[in-house]
């Protein structure tokens, strides 16, 4: 999300009558209309952010291919282009859609840490899209949690099946697999290059499988907590270090 026109336009209307202010009420306003233009910058990247979220939750749910439903509901969803929420004037295009919602855990580290206002809006849609690439890069091979394992269940269908033929969809599948597994060990190479491994390890555990920070901390209580944190908010922003916003 690149600086939109129209903040563009404000900020510098706004910088230009600071320059040309000749009394303190002068340059009072334009101090206040460059704050209220930096102001709407940062709701439209957070709407931006949460909307980037979103969209990672609907492509979890639709690898998860139904499991683990728990209800079934009409919201309002952002409308994507190439996987991105969509701007019209200042504002997301939102639709009305009816959605499927499945949980790992009745406790969501990665939603717990959003609601305590821990990680922000960007942050909580990199670990989404972290989840995502670690659930696809794992299909049944017990990297996820037993309930979305056993959701999927059945056996894995040959790409050559029983009268010698080719199945097209059990090949797609394989490929499909493979590139999820280079994408997850890619990023998973530069955030251990950016972060260490025990903020990676972190990552895995709560964007991944969806344990809080507290289920990780042993004995070594609240200090133990406070250092994983930190330790997976530089893991998220590695994620989206090469991101533009």
């Amino acid at each position: 999300m690149n600086l939109p026109r129209d903040i563009e336009i404000r900020l510098d209307k706004a910088d230009k009558a600071s320059a040309k202010a000749k009394t303190d009420t002068d340059r009072q306003r334009a101090l206040e209309a460059r704050k209220s233009a930096l102001d709407e910058l940062s709701k439209r990247e957070a709407d931006h952010w949460t909307a980037k979220a979103m969209i990672e939750r609907d492509r979890l749910e639709r690898l998860r291919d139904g499991g683990l439903v728990v209800e079934e509901l009409v919201t309002t969803v952002p409308v994507t282009k190439d996987g991105n929420p969509v701007w019209k004037r200042g504002r997301l295009v939102m639709k009305q859609e009816r959605v499927k919602r499945s949980r790992i855990t009745n406790s969501d580290g990665l939603e717990t840490l959003l609601q305590a206002g821990t990680i922000t809006a960007k942050q909580f849609a990199h670990g989404m899209t972290y989840r995502t690439l670690y659930e696809a890069a794992d299909h049944g091979h017990g990297l996820t949690p037993p309930q979305i394992g056993a959701a999927r269940g059945g056996a894995k269908r040959q790409p050559i099946n029983d009268a010698g033929q080719v199945d097209q969809s059990a090949v797609q599948r394989i490929i499909d697999e493979a590139r999820h597994v280079i994408d997850l060990m890619e990023t998973e190479r530069d955030v251990l290059a950016l972060c260490g491994a025990e903020p990676l390890t972190t990552l895995r555990l709560v964007a991944g499988e969806g344990r809080t920070i507290f289920s990780l901390t042993g004995r070594g209580g609240r200090r133990r907590a406070i250092n994983l944190t930190k330790g997976l908010l530089r893991a998220l922003d590695a994620m989206g270090a090469t991101e533009s916003v």
